[in-house]
């Protein structure tokens, strides 16, 4: 809870209430990722808070102003999210900043871990253009799946090594649009 410039830590019924950090603008929760840690933004900055001790880690990465992070995913010992064309990576218990996982020609739009790589989505103005893959621990991304020039691709789902995916023809008339079965590729 926010209160009076204050991230505070309430019981259920909002009593015993105490003090997690100074807010000068506002607090966001974002994702649990994993058993006992919320990723929270506060003021610009991605924070892992340990639930059982009630304490906040240092500031694991912060957004620049006028920007935002695509929609982070977590393996519950990893966090997944992309800024821009840049896909970031940091342990889920925030014990060290995020590092850079890879970075593409065009935006980072969604992001999900899989049993050993991170799947995601590019593309520009909110046009997804391919779906890629590369290992959790580094290393050159590949290609699983692209639009053609009038499709825009859409990632579904990633569950165990299956992937799904719906490509949408943009190319017909106004008003309408064609698409195409979910798909599915390993």
């Amino acid at each position: 809870m926010v209160d009076n410039g204050a991230l505070q830590r309430c019981d259920t019924d909002f009593t015993n209430c105490s003090f997690i950090v100074a807010v000068s603008d506002y607090a966001n929760y974002k994702l649990k990722v994993a058993d006992n840690f919320y990723l929270l933004e506060i003021d610009n900055q991605l924070f892992s808070y340990n639930i059982s001790s009630g304490t906040l880690s240092f500031a694991i990465f912060t957004i620049a102003n006028g920007t935002h992070i695509t929609v982070a995913a977590s393996d519950s010992s990893m966090v997944y999210f992309g800024q821009g064309n840049t896909l970031y990576q940091f342990p889920a218990d925030g014990t060290s900043v995020a590092t850079v996982l890879t970075s593409e020609t065009d935006d980072i739009q969604i992001v999900t871990p899989s049993v050993s790589n991170v799947i995601y989505q590019v593309g520009v103005n909110g046009s997804g253009k391919e779906v890629k893959s590369i290992p959790k621990t580094g290393g050159t991304a590949i290609s699983l799946a692209a639009a053609t020039s009038d499709n825009d691709i859409v990632l579904m789902e990633v569950n165990n090594t299956y992937i799904y995916y719906n490509i949408r023809n943009m190319a017909v008339n106004q008003g309408q649009m064609s698409i195409i079965p979910i798909l599915a590729c390993s």
